[in-house]
């Protein structure tokens, strides 16, 4: 019984060794900003062992000692072919209160058995984006200061040409967001502000075409002219 047992702490010491020597979780530390209160990594597990194996996916505490909630792996378990790699997206929930949090991710065979056990951890943290980012969203620039010229013949031809500048311009006004998520004394839960705002918006690549209605225009009212020349003549 003794022989047995020394058997199979020997064979488990191998198996971490050849963990060791080729990592079964990969990368073991990372850290990322998110904009929402959910933030994500992608992982990679391999299988560094001789055998195909079924490996578990966990996440954990930052202690690696038990599971925790709000977290969630897309393939928690898997199978894998001798010196196979594969990735899945770990993915979990920050507490709104708290602008990060930490977890950690622990892969270990599934059906090994006896008193040491394989285990690879990572320790992985997600934070939530500062106030200044996500607090206050400033709108898309506009396309233009807008507006356009525009003229339709009696016969129904329509022109119509932006009187926007092509080049560079002004855009400025107000923006309102919540307020909680700046660390200001005194701010409570869903109080709003508002800030003012200039930028300066200047088109990439080169200058389009630009349609000129003016032709038609001059078209057009040389036509209504010689029409109301002939009425004239008419009458007379």
């Amino acid at each position: 019984m003794q022989r047995l047992m020394a058997v199979s702490v020997f064979v488990a010491a191998m198996l971490v060794a050849g963990g060791a020597a080729a990592q079964s979780l990969s990368p073991m530390r990372a850290a990322g900003d998110t904009p929402s209160d959910i933030k994500g990594f992608r992982l990679t597990i391999g299988n560094p062992y001789t055998t195909s194996m079924i490996f578990t996916v966990t996440p954990m505490n930052p202690e690696f000692t038990e599971p925790v909630g709000g977290a969630v792996v897309t393939a928690p378990e898997l199978r894998l072919a001798p010196g196979a790699s594969r990735p899945v997206i770990v993915k979990f929930k920050i507490d709104p209160a708290f602008k990060e949090r930490t977890i950690g991710v622990c892969v270990q065979p599934k059906d090994l058995e006896g008193p040491i056990l394989p285990r690879v951890c990572g320790t992985y943290v997600g934070r939530r984006l500062s106030a200044a980012a996500e607090g206050i969203l400033l709108p898309s620039p506009p396309m233009g200061p807008g507006g356009e010229d525009a003229i339709t013949t009696s016969e129904g031809v329509r022109c119509s040409q932006s009187i926007n500048s092509s080049g560079g311009y002004l855009d400025f006004g107000v923006a309102g967001g919540d307020l909680s998520n700046y660390s200001v004394p005194g701010s409570s839960p869903g109080q709003q502000s508002a800030i003012g705002y200039a930028r300066i918006i200047v088109p990439l690549g080169p200058s389009p075409k630009r349609l000129d209605c003016a032709r038609l225009y001059d078209l057009e009212i040389a036509r209504l002219k010689a029409e109301i020349e002939m009425l004239k003549v008419g009458l007379e």
